[in-house]
């Protein structure tokens, strides 16, 4: 199923993104991802020390196990080293629990909570159902450096910021990053509960210019199997590293509003894999005598 020969980062994904349902829950049974994974291989993105993303919940059915979830969150890894925790995954984002909607976030170099309760075992934090944050509005999402570490931020639906968290990690620079909607369950059986979540418009910071950018389009004159960080791709895996619910179940729904930057992810979307944001082709005019 990897469309664009990206194991590596599948498996990572299926390991390291598992982590949040084992925090949540004693016995983690799976996972489901339909993520897009963000090029990183710029410097201007790697150390651009602000990522934000606008997230929109347009449903929030709560799972019927008390230990499941779904989420969508914006991540980036903070390091690339191998072994539990070498990639510092650190994330923020939106989730439905028994109980409604809320924020999270869960980072491996661990967090100060500024709002919220400490959970997942010491290394997160989450709201309670409606604090600060309920179905039928955008909310971005922001992981910004700053002096000792890193700010998970969520504004609300007046634009107002709100850190959240401290992630307890100094570095400078990302490895990777991505955009995820998931479903984590802890039974037997998969429920397959139902994920209802908008993406619109990746943004990266600009120091220079104190502003914030899209994300680059994919790179161009190359395919992505012979180098896939300079591309953006989108992916459907589970725990095993697999794709074992898309279409059926989940998928994503691409170019909303015929905007290539927008899309959904979650029940009822078809696309399974693809090329995020493609390269632009400039096609001199041929000038007339």
């Amino acid at each position: 199923m990897t469309t664009y020969g990206r194991l590596g980062f599948l498996w990572k994904t299926a390991i390291v993104l598992a982590l949040l349902t084992v925090m949540v829950s004693p016995v983690s049974a799976g996972n489901d991802f339909v993520t897009v994974d963000l090029r990183t291989d710029q410097l201007e993105v790697a150390n651009a020390v602000a990522y934000q993303v606008l997230i929109y919940a347009s449903a929030a059915t709560q799972p019927a196990g008390a230990n499941d979830f779904t989420s969508a969150w914006l991540s980036v890894d903070l390091g690339n080293q191998p072994g539990s925790g070498g990639a510092k995954f650190s994330q923020v984002g939106l989730m439905t629990r028994p109980g409604g909607l809320r924020w999270f976030v869960f980072a491996e170099p661990g967090v100060t909570c500024y709002r919220g309760s400490s959970t997942y075992g010491g290394i997160g934090c989450e709201g309670t159902p409606g604090d600060l944050v309920s179905t039928g509005s955008w909310y971005r999402v922001e992981l910004r450096r700053v002096s000792g570490g890193w700010h998970a931020m969520l504004y609300d639906v007046n634009s107002v910021p709100w850190v959240l968290a401290q992630i307890n990690d100094t570095g400078a620079t990302i490895y990777d990053a991505t955009v995820t909607s998931e479903q984590g369950y802890s039974g037997i059986t998969n429920p397959y509960t139902q994920m209802d979540y908008f993406y619109s418009h990746p943004l990266h910071y600009i120091p220079a210019t104190s502003t914030y950018v899209d994300w680059p389009n994919s790179a161009n004159g190359i395919i992505p199997s012979q180098d896939p960080a300079r591309f953006s791709q989108l992916y459907s895996v589970d725990l095993n590293g697999l794709n074992t619910f898309c279409p059926t179940h989940y998928g994503a729904t691409l170019n909303y509003w015929n905007d290539e930057r927008v899309w959904f992810a979650g029940t009822s979307g078809q696309t399974c894999g693809a090329l995020m944001f493609p390269p632009k082709t400039y096609i001199p005019l041929a000038l007339k005598d």
